[in-house]
């Protein structure tokens, strides 16, 4: 589908742009692309970049029904045979053992990730192997009404680095034709690190 492998290359640019390379890596504060506004009422509040040590922030209009877009999302194996960056992405038990059959992504699930950073600048699928970056990661948040989803980082503890994942998508209307907008917020703060990461 051509509004997937648009997601799958604008994905992969995403993190080439931020210079977000390894967990261990930063981008400037000021190296992040404009991030929209949201009205305060809403649930599940994207997280505060101000106090943040690193951040980026993207969108991307797809030309797809929202709920087709949502499916893909929440469909984490099937980042396998699209994700250029997250290579394999499956819910797991408290010891991180992948779960048979995989269930329905809810609030405070266990993610494992396996990430090829940097994902390769044309978007073209690596293998899932050995080679690539560990992520452990626990759902905050799935609202699926609202067509909202995020993680927590969990590799360290978080007095010493929090970081988190936050997407929405939303209809909008181009050329009077209802397509889908998705937003992604990834912020990383630090307290006893901070010193030493910048």
């Amino acid at each position: 589908m051509i509004f997937l492998k648009r997601l799958k290359t604008t994905l992969a640019n995403i993190f080439l742009a931020s210079g977000i390379t390894s967990h261990l890596s930063l981008l400037p504060l000021d190296a992040h692309l404009p991030s929209c506004h949201l009205p305060r009422t809403m649930p599940y509040l994207p997280p505060d970049i101000s106090g943040s040590i690193a951040h980026v922030t993207a969108e991307i209009t797809i030309d797809a029904p929202i709920e087709t877009v949502w499916n893909i999302i929440v469909d984490f194996e099937s980042y396998t045979n699209w994700n250029p960056f997250v290579r394999s992405q499956l819910i797991t038990d408290e010891q991180w053992n992948p779960l048979e059959p995989q269930p329905k992504p809810t609030e405070g699930a266990f993610l494992l990730m396996l990430c090829k950073i940097p994902p390769p600048p044309d978007g073209s699928l690596v293998p899932v192997d050995k080679s690539l970056t560990t992520s452990k990661e626990m759902l905050n948040f799935v609202e699926e009404e609202n067509h909202r989803i995020g993680w927590t980082q969990k590799l360290y503890p978080n007095w010493a680095m929090k970081e988190q994942r936050w997407q929405e998508l939303t209809e909008v209307v181009v050329d009077g034709k209802t397509q889908t907008k998705y937003y992604t917020v990834q912020v990383r703060f630090s307290k006893c690190c901070s010193a030493f990461l910048r």
